[in-house]
């Protein structure tokens, strides 16, 4: 289990070894990141954090990201990702968030009565 797990973290961790001038020390910031066919990364987006990160999303573009699209169709994929840069570990890297699936609107609905 844990050679699936370092292997599946592998799979959504990369290396931003382009962008070097973030300011020193620790910082992070939550992005979005917007893929289509190709795969391409169509835009990126600040959310949150070290707003100093925000240039470096032209170097998290040039990316080769592993992303799987379902078919041929026009989809979209959108990510949410975290972007963090060290001094410590003598760079940044991105590591895509897990996809999370939504909560059911119908599961507000259900009472917390046990249902017999």
């Amino acid at each position: 289990m844990k050679d699936a797990t370092a292997e599946l973290s592998s799979l959504r961790t990369y290396r931003v070894p382009t962008f070097t001038d973030w300011g020193g020390g620790y910082k992070s910031a939550e992005l979005g990141i917007a893929f289509t066919k190709g795969p391409t990364v169509q835009s990126v987006w600040y959310r949150s954090g070290a707003e100093e990160l925000k240039d470096g999303f032209d170097d998290v573009s040039d990316l080769n990201f592993m992303v799987s699209f379902p078919d041929d169709g026009p989809t979209k994929i959108v990510r949410l990702a975290i972007l963090s840069c060290s001094e410590v570990s003598k760079g940044c890297m991105l590591a895509l968030l897990p996809v999370q699936q939504p909560r059911p609107l119908w599961a507000d609905s259900i009472s917390s009565a046990t249902v017999q």
